[in-house]
């Protein structure tokens, strides 16, 4: 299973809370695979309008184990088809000790929908795509959470938003698709704090061929 960042994920508008080392911790289910994605997204860093966020992958019920940290950095002010598109990208595997810098192609990894279509995204952008506030069980219990829809190139993705899941504010998703890439389902497990990223940039080193194989390839 090749797994990436950019594998359309939404995430909601809470720039402003965002506090280094909070973040959650989600189970990701693909349709027609036994094997289960542990996925981890916190923030890594904060610097002015600079905002780091780190994703933690690790699959379980794999014949093949996998485990990889992948950092990107965001300049929440500069927008691009109406989103905010990672300025730089970092990954790190059990292969090697040093981060690797992912080159410019891996901005982007699929057609149909992107996390661009959403992190960082305005309020007013977002309610475009409201279906309505719903009532969804999490953890023995039930909590209130808005659910949007987002379709393009015959993916669809749902999403369900709560406060009560700041900073990243995402409790469920579900994505249909024209791939296996893009049938999966995603469910919050926990909230993260304190959180130390994995990842250090000051030590990072080009991608190499072996990393590039553990990558989708970029469109």
């Amino acid at each position: 299973m090749k797994i990436f960042f950019l594998l359309a994920f939404a995430f909601s508008a809470f720039a402003d809370s965002f506090v280094v080392g909070e973040g959650a911790r989600y189970g990701i289910n693909f349709s027609g695979d036994q094997s289960v994605v542990d996925l981890s997204i916190y923030i890594a860093d904060k610097k002015n309008k600079d905002v780091s966020v780190e994703y933690h992958f690790a699959t379980t019920n794999s014949l093949i184990p996998i485990e990889m940290y992948q950092q990107f950095t965001f300049d929440t002010d500069i927008k691009k088809n109406g989103y905010v598109i990672p300025r730089d990208g970092y990954v790190l595997t059990d292969l090697g000790k040093s981060p690797e810098i992912l080159t410019s192609e891996y901005s982007k990894v699929q057609k149909g929908v992107q996390v661009g279509d959403f992190l960082f995204s305005d309020k007013s952008e977002l309610d475009k795509f409201k279906i309505g506030v719903e009532t969804l069980e999490f953890g023995g219990g039930t909590l209130q959470a808005t659910h949007y829809r987002k379709q393009r190139d015959g993916q669809v993705v749902d999403f369900w938003i709560s406060e009560s899941a700041k900073p990243i504010g995402l409790v469920k998703l579900t994505s249909k698709g024209k791939t296996a890439a893009q049938n999966y389902e995603l469910n919050i497990k926990s909230l993260l704090r304190n959180v130390k990223p994995a990842i250090d940039k000051s030590k990072a080193v080009p991608l190499t061929d072996a990393t590039k194989k553990l990558l989708p390839k970029p469109i």
